[in-house]
């Protein structure tokens, strides 16, 4: 029951830390795109 129970928490972490890098790599991308938008905006004027 114990090595279940540390099993499922180890793979609950795991899921965590993918979950973590996925969402900083979708922010990254995100202001990857507001800067390109700023600088197409400065170059318009």
């Amino acid at each position: 029951m114990a090595k279940t129970y540390e099993l499922s928490l180890a793979n609950d972490i795991f899921l965590a830390t993918i979950e973590d890098v996925l969402r900083a790599q979708l922010n990254e991308v995100k202001i990857n795109i507001s800067r390109e938008d700023s600088f197409v905006n400065l170059n318009s004027r």
